[in-house]
């Protein structure tokens, strides 16, 4: 199960996702997406911190979203990820494809 904890911080949408990222939550995470992007927003913070697993239709909801986003001139960026999942992103060369930061600060200064 995949909850989203959300909080407004300079026109950025924070998420902050608890639980598992995977084949039974990427459809609701790339829906809950869908529907934040046809509302209008365009910067997302992704806090990774309580995401305690993510599988490969995981990475593939992030990608999507990323795809999306960069299509509507908006822009992702996760922070707080742990060591396993980003040495996991690391793997499959998505560093380079995603946006990744440190903290909170970082992320809200590389969206703004």
């Amino acid at each position: 199960m995949l909850e989203f904890n959300t909080a407004f911080d300079k026109e950025i949408l924070v998420i902050e996702l608890e639980g598992s990222l995977d084949s039974h939550s990427a459809a609701d995470f790339r829906a809950w997406f869908n529907e934040k992007i046809a509302a209008g927003y365009r910067a997302f913070a992704v806090d990774c911190l309580c995401l305690e697993f993510i599988s490969s239709a995981g990475i593939t909801a992030l990608i999507d979203v990323q795809n999306i986003l960069q299509n509507q001139a908006g822009k992702v960026v996760l922070f707080q990820l742990s060591g396993e999942t980003r040495q996991l992103l690391r793997f499959l060369q998505l560093e380079k494809k995603m946006q990744i930061v440190a903290d909170y600060d970082d992320a809200i200064a590389a969206l703004t």
